[in-house]
């Protein structure tokens, strides 16, 4: 029997996250053979690399450098860049600037000032190149006072292509977020990655033979960060663990920020974050903080777990928070596990705790 009807409010459900289908392939026509760190230049357009004189970025070679440069293993630790001109990437393939377990763990440890500019027309496809997915792949902080981070930032219809079938060593997830795929700050440095004031918008086409993924329309996974006043316009398909703003939360606090678009893929589904956990195991002050935060995003999975702001969530604090769009679940094997707000709490539900959030979110689902 089909059921719909308006979610006033949370649905809590108790679950585990097993089951995984497989989605069609998707097509890359619009992909670059070309790639922007072949056209990488040799010096920026300035600054010296500090808070008062940061290194400045013009054009796309430029940016393609600071890539280059972290590929290389030159994190540039504490320094400092900004973009002085709104960037156009359209010409090339883009390779991200640092790689979150794809080939390897290489991190940006850096700041980057948007300066209020715009990068468009960016193209990534880890298929082809085998790393995580996003403008940068991993940032990443590990000293005490070091400044780590993006702000003032939009970026403008961005595609990314994820093909979990392509794993390189042991790996056994893909990452991908628009901004970045992942984010950590280590133990004991906790809100020392921020974001702040970044816009993204654009598509996420995900390939899934397993359904092991950390997806997101700004951050594909963060750990231990801030994220304050930040907006999303994305459409997510295929992939699991999967939300409108971040795909797998732990200890990161987001304050005043919105997602829209539309997700569908697997399970662990959620408008604005697809599974919140803690960063450390059953460590309920490693939760993430979600505060004043919209979901406006429309949600359909073909297994369980999927809500209107958040899919899965073993621990979390959800507070002055709302999600308004449609949460679908098409499975019919067994219970489908979904809400106007949460879809299922995998632990003990007290681990979970909302004040003042709202749902109106119509949902419907097989039975």
């Amino acid at each position: 029997m089909k059921k719909s009807g308006k979610f006033l409010g949370v649905l809590l459900a108790v679950c585990m996250v097993i089951t995984m289908n497989t989605v069609s392939a998707y097509t890359d026509s619009g992909v670059q053979d070309t790639k922007w760190d072949e056209y990488a230049a040799m010096e920026f357009a300035g600054g010296t690399g500090t808070k008062d004189d940061p290194y400045r970025i013009e054009k796309g070679e430029q940016l393609a450098k600071l890539a280059k440069d972290v590929s290389a293993g030159n994190t540039h630790k504490g320094e400092y860049f900004r973009l002085e001109k709104d960037i156009d990437l359209s010409a090339h393939r883009w390779i991200p600037i640092g790689d979150y377990g794809g080939i390897s763990y290489i991190s940006f440890e850096g700041f980057l000032d948007g300066n209020c500019k715009t990068i468009s027309g960016m193209v990534v496809d880890q298929s082809k190149d085998k790393q995580s997915a996003g403008l940068f792949g991993y940032i990443f902080n590990t000293t005490a006072g070091n400044e780590v981070g993006v702000k003032d930032l939009t970026i403008a219809n961005a595609a990314l292509y994820v093909d979990e079938s392509i794993m390189v060593g042991s790996a056994q997830y893909v990452s991908a977020g628009i901004l970045v795929a992942g984010s950590m700050a280590n133990p004991g440095y906790k809100g020392t990655v921020v974001f702040e004031n970044i816009s993204v918008s654009g598509t996420i086409t995900v390939k899934a033979t397993k359904g092991s993924h950390k997806i997101g329309g700004l951050i594909g996974e963060d750990n231990r960060g801030i994220v304050r006043k930040c907006a999303t316009d994305v459409t997510i398909t295929g992939a699991s663990n999967t939300g409108g703003m971040t795909g797998i939360s732990c200890d990161t606090r987001f304050e005043n920020c919105t997602a829209k678009g539309r997700i569908s893929g697997l399970w662990a589904l959620g408008g604005f974050v697809g599974y919140a956990s803690s960063s450390t195991m059953n460590d309920k002050t490693t939760e993430s903080t979600f505060v004043n935060c919209i979901a406006d995003v429309a949600v359909e999975a073909s297994d369980w777990n999927a809500g209107g702001f958040v899919g899965s969530a073993d621990f979390g604090m959800f507070k002055n928070s709302a999600s308004f769009g449609t949460v679908t679940s098409t499975v019919t094997e067994w219970e489908a596990r979904v809400g106007g707000f949460i879809g299922g709490a995998g632990k003990v539900n007290s681990n979970v705790n909302f004040v003042c959030c709202h749902s109106a979110s119509l949902v419907t689902y097989d039975e």
